[in-house]
């Protein structure tokens, strides 16, 4: 399984470097960048709000327990 996962990985950075090397322009290549990595980039980009919205609780989490405190 685990070679397999390797093997595939693998085949996508060879997929892309070889798209790269094509590619004649900068937009080319910036697309075909998105066109590779979408995926990860989404899941990134889930994962930072995701962090940003629990640390955004627990701010107001804390205030609200500070409030609490001072009545």
């Amino acid at each position: 399984m685990k070679e397999i996962t390797l093997s595939a990985i693998g085949d996508t950075i060879k997929n892309f470097e070889e798209k790269i090397a094509q590619a004649q322009t900068l937009w080319e290549k910036v697309q075909i960048f998105f066109d590779t990595y979408k995926v990860w980039i989404l899941v990134g980009l889930v994962v930072l709000v995701g962090i940003i919205f629990f640390v955004n609780i627990m701010e107001a989490k804390k205030r609200k327990d500070d409030r609490d405190n001072k009545k």
